[in-house]
């Protein structure tokens, strides 16, 4: 069985600024936004013929114009030498990442400009792709189509274990599901993605795209905060935060 419920606690707060600009000064601004796709939760949909694939806890970025772009439109601030290994002219979506159980440490890599020599730790790990090598935009063809032009992209480049694409298969029923959420979470992953069979990029959050998690976190602005009582007297004791739904 697969666990949906998330507990109260579990809510990661998310002020105003993106997550990018609590990376500067290891960031620099484009001009041009970065719209991305985004998963909704999994709410017990029917997952037979979707692709399933791990949920990769790592820093998503958008590989485009030569840069490593965050969802806030900002460019980290990679070292030449890894920027060197990607492939030209395509536009590509994935992750940063470190490794299970590595979140903090690829943070630490990614947000400091001086830790250049430390990417050779990370993997940009690709799961989509949006633009080819030829310039012309894919983001309207289905999935599989999109699937198999990003894994040829990673499987031509020289990148060795700078790139790669990010394993996926189709999902036969429930249960195949509920065995794969188990194994992911016993080798220390953080869960699963389910994406629709035929569906477009769309650059919002999609129902095409979901996350399955026995434990689930959320985003929240924070708008306030109250002060501590008791011993945190003088401290701060409670954030204040609204939800998407609009839950306070």
């Amino acid at each position: 069985h697969v666990s949906r419920a998330a507990p109260a606690a579990a809510c990661v707060l998310e002020t105003s600024r993106s997550i990018s600009s609590i990376f500067a000064p290891a960031c620099h601004r484009r001009d041009e936004m970065t719209e991305v796709l985004l998963a909704q939760k999994w709410a017990d949909q029917e997952p037979t013929g979707w692709w399933v694939s791990e949920k990769l806890d790592g820093v998503r970025a958008v590989w485009r114009n030569g840069e490593f772009m965050s969802r806030g439109n900002n460019a980290f601030v990679c070292p030449a030498w890894f920027k060197a290994k990607m492939p030209k002219g395509c536009i590509l979506d994935g992750e940063i990442w470190g490794g299970r159980r590595q979140f903090q440490k690829t943070v630490g890599i990614v947000k400091n400009a001086s830790k250049g020599d430390d990417w050779k730790f990370l993997t940009y790990m690709v799961f989509d792709v949006t633009q080819d090598a030829d310039g012309r935009p894919v983001d309207r063809r289905p999935f599989e189509e999109r699937m198999a032009l990003a894994r040829g992209i990673c499987a031509a480049s020289a990148a060795g274990e700078a790139l790669k694409f990010v394993p996926m298969e189709r999902c036969n029923s429930r249960d195949h599901l509920s065995v794969l959420l188990d194994e992911v979470e016993r080798r220390g992953g953080e869960g699963l993605m389910l994406r629709a069979p035929a569906s477009v990029y769309e650059r919002r959050r999609s129902s095409t795209l979901l996350k399955v998690k026995t434990f689930h976190d959320d985003e929240a602005i924070v708008v306030g905060h109250e002060g501590g009582s008791g011993s945190a007297e003088g401290m701060c004791g409670a954030l204040v935060c609204n939800t998407p739904d609009g839950r306070r």
